[in-house]
């Protein structure tokens, strides 16, 4: 029995950490891109180690094999302990921000979900601000909540944009809740724009694009809107490439817009990895997702969000100690068969590298766009930790060969930025990342008038540029704008 166990503590276990540790080394995008990632296959295997070793030093001496045993055991059940203790702070997607919170009296305190309570008390209608992401993670296996589902024509799929005709409570960088209204597919537009048949421009992107944290006509989105009223802005939170592509074949193959804003972030390429292993955003790749969300009514999508935030509201529980008897279960086991289910599912689809997907993913919106006649232009945004490091665009040198490539006009606003370098602070809200209403104004201003300059407000009849190291933008912008565009607000 003793040199059994010895076997096991001294050979196996290092064995088995080695492999897992590899496993993860092998593949860290895929790997280490979650919380559980890190805890499985990084935190995990080091700990086995280091439990292996101390198994060595003990197992010297055949008279202490107790000992070792018992701190073996010990150590086993300390693992487990700490994995499902990080799992359940870490692996549960979450509608409430309860990170540390600045001391300011100009900062509401507030939760989202106590404002959105506070305000139904009220007798208001309000709803907390819901991503496609969070929704693309609830349509994947969850441990502890029964997943809502959306079907149309036999098709299953799920919204890539907000609860439809909602009043949402959506962000507070600047100390305030920023609230917004919705439209008829939960967008930030004015009332009836996506249903309209003629749409000009339409922007997609992530949340920099929908405009989260400034009122509606103050997002470059809307500032757009008022020089080319035809402005059709599908810009969600935590969007990546493939749900930019899936909202495009959502929504705009039958508007067939002249022109295609992609405004492209920092983080938006990493996102590809997570956003492939859902099946319905891979699926617009690989033309295994048939487009349906445009002919849903608002009845069937209410529904859904009513069963998602109900569930959401679950999840909230738990991760503030109010569970009940349904729901409590072992975060660890239930991940662990949701973490081989899903590496036999990446293995069935086939895993590949950021690279690739953003290649792939390039090439599909660019050829469907093109298909309509359209011209597609991807707008580059910088991030304020990189304008203040003064770090250049993430992976500019891949993304410039790849838009040579599918031959895509890109234009960067990183000089536009930095040329605002003395007063870069007033671009950005007090406590957050996102752009403020000056941000935006600017943002505005360089597209309106690089639209004008290049002739891209006309649709076709534009060669390829790639530009993501242009030259600062000229001082004299605002001639080169419409009248309409004239009118954003000033800089200075």
């Amino acid at each position: 029995m003793t040199r059994r166990l010895q076997t096991l503590l001294k050979g196996v276990l290092p064995l088995v950490a080695i492999a897992l540790l590899s496993l993860g080394l092998m593949d860290p995008d895929a790997r280490f891109s979650e919380p559980f990632g890190v805890l499985w296959w990084l935190i995990g295997p080091l700990f086995l180690l280091v439990l292996s070793l101390f198994a060595f030093k003990t197992f010297r001496s055949a008279e202490n094999w107790e000992y070792g045993a018992l701190a073996a055991t010990l150590g086993v059940l300390l693992l487990f302990l700490g994995l499902e203790s990080g799992l359940r702070i870490v692996a549960s997607p979450t509608l409430a921000n309860d990170v540390a919170l600045p001391d300011h009296p100009d900062f509401d305190q507030r939760s989202r979900r106590e404002v959105v309570a506070a305000l139904r008390a009220a007798g208001e209608e309000a709803v907390p601000f819901v991503t496609p992401t969070t929704l693309a993670q609830f349509r994947e296996p969850h441990p502890f909540i029964t997943i809502p589902t959306l079907t149309h024509d036999g098709v299953e799929t799920h919204p890539l944009g907000g609860v439809p005709d909602a009043r949402t409570v959506a962000c507070r960088e600047d100390g305030t809740w920023i609230l917004h209204a919705t439209d008829e597919k939960g967008f930030y537009n004015p009332p009836g724009l996506i249903s309209q048949s003629r749409i000009d421009v339409a922007l997609v992107g992530d949340s920099y694009t929908q405009g989260i944290c400034v009122p509606l006509e103050d997002s470059f989105a809307g500032l757009i809107r008022q020089a080319i009223p035809q402005t059709l802005n599908l810009g969600m939170g935590g969007n990546g490439p493939l749900t930019v592509l899936g909202s495009i074949k959502e929504y705009l193959t039958q508007r067939k817009p002249p022109l295609v804003i992609w405004f492209l972030y920092e983080n938006d390429s990493p996102d590809l990895v997570r956003e492939s292993r859902n099946p319905t955003l891979y699926g617009y790749l690989n033309g295994a997702t048939r487009p349906v969300l445009d002919a849903i009514e608002k009845g069937p999508l209410q529904n859904y969000f009513d069963q998602f935030l109900a569930a959401a509201t679950a999840v909230e529980e738990i991760r503030n100690g109010k569970e009940s008897s349904e729901v409590r279960r072992s975060y660890l086991l239930q991940h662990t068969s949701y973490a081989v289910y899903r590496d036999l599912k990446s293995r069935v689809l086939g895993d590949q590298s950021s690279r690739t997907l953003f290649d792939e993913t390039l090439g599909e919106m660019s050829a469907t766009v093109s298909a309509w006649g359209g011209r597609l232009l991807i707008v580059t945004l910088p991030s304020r930790t990189s304008l203040e490091a003064g770090l250049g665009f993430p992976q500019s040198k891949m993304l410039e060969a790849l838009f040579k490539k599918h031959d895509v006009t890109v234009f960067d606003l990183r000089p536009a930025f930095l040329a605002q370098r003395q007063q870069l602070a007033q671009l950005f809200p007090r406590w957050g990342t996102h752009y403020n209403a000056r941000g935006h104004a600017l943002v505005a201003r360089e597209v309106l008038g690089y639209l004008n300059r290049s002739g891209l407000q006309s649709a076709g009849g534009v060669s390829s540029r790639v530009v993501l190291r242009q030259t600062p933008p000229s001082r004299d912008g605002a001639s080169m704008l419409t009248a309409a565009a004239a009118t954003l607000p000033t800089l200075r």
